[in-house]
């Protein structure tokens, strides 16, 4: 914005100085050049005012990275403004694929879905083995004992009324729980997607027509009537509003390419990635 505003700065200077110019021959009065000079005044305070707001950012940028240096430094950032990145539904796929919380609900629910093959194998009846040696007192004479034996044991416990029903039903319930939380979580996310998505198309096409159509049909208008101006076939007031609307123009393009880059990094967000 700062960069915007010094060029239009340098353009109310130059339809300042054809003003005076055309003064100087007659062809134009003393309000004329007054008005002209007020504009060179206001864009000045613009670029003032759009210093003073980057200085303020450059002092928040260093209190949040803890950089004091930068407030002075005022490096040079990587990236270009204008390069915005493809932007279409297929994102979407790629915050499933790769959205951690996502991701991690859905470990959830195969880990759920583990617990409730457990619980339905628990109910079939493990076959008990037991055998050994022991010493058995048991007298089988007066006074003389059976002594050592060995010993072996297998049995079945038969489920007749305790199926691990209760331990099933509650298994499939949480499996079920995780089941919806992941469903949940994927329309939470395709909605907001959605919503940044919009966005993001919406500022895309702004953005394009300000720079294809927009912006040159204005830059055209008002080199056409400041030329015209300097030759006394067009008014002052002609080349004060184009050279508005122009500034205006600028302006609103470089808010919309901000609020693409908004959605980008709104998208990046949901992608969880850096």
């Amino acid at each position: 914005m700062l960069e915007v505003r010094k060029q239009m700065a340098e353009l109310a200077e130059r339809t300042a100085k054809t003003a005076a110019e055309s003064a100087n021959l007659g062809r134009a009065d003393r309000p004329d050049v007054l008005a002209a000079q007020v504009e060179v005044q206001r864009s000045q305070l613009g670029v003032t005012l759009a210093t003073q707001k980057l200085e303020r950012t450059w002092r928040e940028i260093a209190a949040l990275t803890a950089e004091a240096a930068w407030i002075k430094a005022h490096p040079e950032l990587d990236g270009d403004l204008e390069a915005l990145p493809m932007m279409n539904g297929e994102a979407m796929q790629n915050i499933y694929a790769n959205n951690p919380t996502i991701k991690a609900a859905q470990f959830s629910t195969n880990a759920a879905m583990l617990s409730v093959d457990r619980a339905r194998v628990e109910k079939i009846p493990d076959v008990m083995l037991r055998g050994g040696v022991r010493n058995n007192r048991e007298l089988i004479a007066p006074g003389s004992e059976i002594g050592r034996e060995g010993f072996f044991d297998i049995g079945v416990q038969l489920p007749l009324f305790n199926r691990n029903q209760g331990a099933l039903a509650a298994a499939r319930a949480e499996a079920e729980h995780a089941r919806l939380e992941t469903d949940r979580l994927r329309m939470a996310y395709a909605q907001r997607f959605a919503l940044v998505l919009n966005d993001f198309q919406n500022a895309n096409s702004t953005v394009k027509r300000y720079h294809d159509e927009m912006i040159p049909a204005a830059t055209e208008a008002f080199e056409l009537y400041l030329d015209n101006f300097g030759k006394m076939t067009a008014t002052h007031m002609q080349v004060l509003a184009t050279q508005r609307s122009l500034i205006q123009l600028q302006e609103d393009y470089v808010a919309a390419l901000l609020n693409a880059w908004r959605a980008v990094v709104e998208i990046d967000t949901l992608l969880e990635r850096n």
